[in-house]
């Protein structure tokens, strides 16, 4: 009998008393309780607490770049958000994410015509887990006053000098605009940019424009220019002929250098075939040892020829001038006994000779 009246006190406290609710922990996956396993949760809460402005709250702007100062916050961490002029809503996947900051810049949509274009921008925040918090947008007016993209253009690389040793020119750039000129674009494609793409800089008389490539030949650069309506211009284009430098190594009893046309030029002792450059050879650059000479061709290959003194004494399967099959560099380096070169991706590789650990490449540059 007493214990059925245990029983039922029992029943009755734990129907009057409610359980706690199992609380998220601050982070997208953790485990709850102690040693005993606990439960699993997982961050299904989107951002809150949204908030944006568009230049700060203005009403109007006549510029097509807009400044967002964003705001949100999440139980562990917003790490991205999404702007568009389109109330499409993205899905976590969507391109066109990108990483959280407070201020950020926004290209509106251009106006076609002179005259006020309301524009309205919808902004979306995602935290590590991959909720998205609904939309918040803001808008504007966009005052078009000015259609009339930059004129009186011109481009002029290193001041008009017909050639140059260096991959990195300057630009002395020229434009004029009703309002302003505010951005310009270079590039060695004469494929004109879009009005909001990446690439477009700001605005200066003189800038440094550094080649796609440091290969020798005719460098054609195209400018476009901007204002701030977003008007774009037309393209002006300079050339100017990128020549290679001379390189020259010395060796014991003789040298050797590659010239502006890439050929290789070698004089001194002739003897061990020293002076045999391969024929048409075409190089970037080269090292001259004691007894052999190795350079690395256009298509970063490694040609030797000279005297493979390791090879022919049998000290070892290979000899300093046994280039390593496939082997693509961008240097090279001959010793007496063996070569070394840097490889594509700034590994270093050594062959010949391997005594006095030679051939023993740090780990640091393997």
């Amino acid at each position: 009998m007493k214990s059925v009246l245990a029983a039922l006190v029992a029943s009755s406290l734990i129907v009057g008393c409610a359980l706690p609710e199992e609380e998220i922990t601050a982070s997208d996956t953790g485990s709850g309780g102690g040693g005993g396993g606990g439960t699993t949760y997982q961050d299904t809460t989107a951002p809150a607490g949204l908030n944006f402005l568009i230049d700060g709250g203005s009403a109007t702007t006549s510029r097509t770049e807009v400044t967002l100062e964003l705001d949100a916050s999440d139980d562990v961490e917003v790490t991205e958000y999404y702007a568009s002029e389109s109330s499409e809503p993205p899905t976590a996947k969507t391109e066109g994410w990108s990483k959280f900051k407070r201020n950020v810049e926004f290209n509106l949509k251009k106006g076609g015509s002179l005259g006020i274009h309301p524009r309205t921008v919808h902004v979306w925040f995602k935290d590590a887990a991959g909720n998205i918090s609904e939309s918040l947008s803001a808008s504007i007016s966009l005052g078009v006053y000015d259609t009339t993209a930059p004129e009186a253009i011109s481009v002029a690389i290193d001041e008009g000098a017909e050639s140059t040793l260096n991959s990195t020119v300057t630009l002395a750039l020229e434009a004029t605009d009703d309002d302003a000129v505010s951005s310009y674009f270079a590039s060695e494609s004469d494929v004109a940019p879009e009005s909001q793409v990446d690439g477009w800089q700001d605005y200066e008389s003189s800038v440094s424009y550094a080649f796609d490539n440091s290969s020798a030949g005719t460098k054609n650069v195209y400018v476009w220019f901007k204002d701030a309506a977003g008007n774009v211009s037309e393209s002006v284009t300079d050339a100017i002929e990128l020549r290679n430098r001379v390189v020259v190594s010395t060796g014991a009893d003789h040298t050797c250098a590659v010239t502006e046309d890439q050929s290789v030029q070698c004089w001194g002792a002739g003897g061990m075939n020293l002076l045999n450059v391969p024929e048409g050879l075409k190089a970037t650059s080269l090292s001259v040892g004691i007894f052999h000479t190795c350079a690395v061709t256009e298509d970063q290959s490694v040609q030797c020829w000279g005297y493979d003194r390791s090879g022919r004494r049998g000290s070892d399967s290979s000899g300093p001038m046994d280039v390593p099959e496939g082997l693509k560099a961008t240097s090279v380096g001959a010793g007496e006994q063996h070569t070394c070169a840097t490889k594509e991706d700034q590994s270093v590789v050594c062959w010949g000779n391997s005594a006095n650990n030679r051939l023993n490449v740090p780990k640091s540059l393997q």
